[in-house]
């Protein structure tokens, strides 16, 4: 015993489970004496016990470690002993006297928070504490179940769910495959082609349509089917035609010059020139859309909009159609009422492979 302050002592022990035997048995002596006198109120204390170094001269003891024992004593509840974690953590045997972690103080002038055990000395509130901390346990023990139970519900759902996906990602998958095999054996490249491309997120549709791209490449042009109709597929953005042997499309029709005649897609619209380099005379191009027509001058570019017809030398017109923003379809059409009238000559006469050369749909894009 170092002094008494007030209504309250200080004390100092060498060896912390002495100090902590100490409080148990002043505890249980209040608690005793409260029994044996009858007075109108009870005599209940508080102790708080902290372990440091202390400076120890003229009969006192000073340093932190005793105002931070005074700070717990005055953070307990009557006949409560509160004990710091170096406390607990200095005791040579933590079984003997039982001490539980019960919250976080703030003490004036620290910054950091203490951790605060509270010891218990009463047999019926360690009982009580016993079997409320067993009653923790089990409920703990019961919600970790429940949650395991849960979670291995939610694993095994998404595991149905995933596999429910993949099965749809798979009959999915194989319903493209299946009209992309359509559209191949009844050759609609345009339609294999489109199918492919909005599918690019499939490794099959992927692999069909880089194979289908490099062999429309390597060929520049295709025969194939436009929704059922005879088609010549050029796998670019602009052709050549006329009556010349180096167009991507000669024809053998007398009413049209010689010149090239450039027809092409680009902006989800078609565009038409005639290209005259040597200023030769060039046979009539009218441009009839909307309803009015334009005559085609050399070496101008017109825009054709999204549909209309190409009139060459009045009696040919060739009917052109946007598809999708990206494809420009021609249909010819072979006029022999109007060749034997406006020329006084037989189609055969003007138009030599008409029948062949007119038969089948042009369509321009890639």
């Amino acid at each position: 015993l170092v002094k008494s302050m007030g209504d309250g002592t200080l004390s100092y022990f060498d060896d912390t489970l002495s100090s902590l035997r100490a409080a148990v048995e002043i505890q249980k002596g209040f608690k005793e004496y409260n029994i044996r006198k009858t007075m109108k109120s009870a005599v209940l204390i508080r102790v708080g016990i902290h372990t440091g170094e202390a400076i120890i001269e003229k009969h006192d003891i000073f340093g932190d470690v005793v105002n931070t024992a005074s700070r717990f004593e005055s953070s307990s509840n009557p006949s409560e002993i509160s004990i710091s974690e170096a406390t607990y953590e200095a005791l040579s045997d933590k079984d003997e006297i039982t001490c539980r972690l019960i919250k976080e103080i703030s003490l004036k002038g620290k910054s950091e928070p203490f951790k605060v055990y509270k010891v218990y000395w009463d047999p019926a509130e360690i009982e009580t504490d016993e079997l409320k901390r067993a009653a923790q346990e089990a409920k703990k023990a019961e919600e970790e179940t429940q949650k395991a139970e849960e979670e291995a519900k939610q694993k095994a759902a998404s595991e149905q769910t995933a596999m429910a996906g993949q099965a749809a990602m798979a009959e999915q998958d194989t319903q493209l495959m299946l009209q992309a095999d359509k559209f191949k054996n009844s050759n609609e490249l345009i339609q294999l082609f489109q199918l492919t491309e909005q599918n690019l997120a499939n490794d099959s549709a992927r692999t069909l349509r880089q194979s289908l791209v490099m062999d429309l490449q390597r060929a520049v042009k295709k025969d194939t089917l436009f929704f059922g109709e005879q088609a010549l597929w050029f796998f670019k953005n602009s052709i050549t035609t006329g009556r010349l042997q180096n167009a991507d499309f000669p024809i053998t029709n007398l009413a049209i010059s010689r010149a090239p005649v450039n027809i092409s897609i680009r902006d989800g619209q078609g565009f038409l020139s005639v290209q005259t380099p040597g200023g030769e005379k060039v046979n009539l191009i009218e441009i009839e859309t909307g309803g009015s027509k334009q005559t085609v001058s050399p070496n101008m570019e017109y825009p054709l909009g999204k549909a209309g017809r190409i009139l060459f030398s009045v009696c040919f017109p060739v009917e052109y159609n946007v598809y999708n923003n990206r494809f420009l379809t021609l249909k010819f059409f072979a006029m022999e009422e109007c060749v034997r009238e406006a020329m006084n000559m037989s189609l055969e006469q003007v138009w030599k492979n008409y029948h062949t050369e007119s038969a089948k749909l042009l369509v321009i894009g890639a």
